[in-house]
């Protein structure tokens, strides 16, 4: 009786360790695709401002600059895939780990490391093409680019128009809002 007990206690409480270990992987893991994709919008900003011959004489930028800049994104943009398929595979191998019958916690830690390392990787190469932007562009031209993208976007706002906006981020509600919900009366 003792034995079975036991080994009940055993089962659950290893299955409540992976699922802590899975659910602490997954929200880490929308918030490395939120970091990374915010990292990648900068990049494929980048990329459509050198493949825009009018926003390359709107920033005014130089040959050189372009050719350094065009230079300077893709190889990391490589490296970063390659590093996400690293994080991911240690990330697994740390949910192996934690679905063994005797948990090894040495091995544990040190997937723990590998993954900290592959996270600080991924962190440095966001840095470097922050830091090429930075390096390659004037203060002049840095500043120019958020003003361009925000009239940008408020360009691609207004040729949707009012009746291709979502429902819900209107800031008036008008009678079709009203209709599809109901009276605006609360009963």
């Amino acid at each position: 009786m003792r034995t079975n007990t036991l080994v009940i206690l055993i089962v659950i409480g290893t299955v409540a360790a992976c699922g802590v270990a899975l659910a602490q992987g997954s929200g880490r893991k929308q918030q490395d695709d939120q970091w990374s994709r915010s990292g990648e919008r900068g990049q494929m900003v980048l990329e459509r401002i050198l493949n825009n011959e009018r926003m390359i004489k709107k920033l005014g930028l130089s040959e050189e600059q372009v050719s350094t800049l065009r230079n300077g994104i893709f190889d990391p943009k490589k490296e970063k895939i390659r590093k996400r398929a690293d994080l991911q595979i240690a990330a697994t191998e740390q949910a192996r780990i934690l679905t063994e019958s005797e948990i090894d916690e040495r091995a544990l830690m040190e997937a723990v490391e590998e993954t900290g390392q592959i996270r600080t990787e991924l962190a440095k190469l966001h840095m470097q093409g922050l830091l090429l932007m930075h390096k390659t562009l004037t203060k002049e031209q840095r500043s120019k680019i958020g003003p361009m993208l925000r009239q940008k976007h408020q360009r691609a706002r207004d040729m949707r128009g009012k009746d291709q906006r979502r429902p819900g981020r209107d800031r008036e509600r008008g009678p079709q809002q009203r209709d599809q919900r109901g009276s605006d009366d609360p009963q």
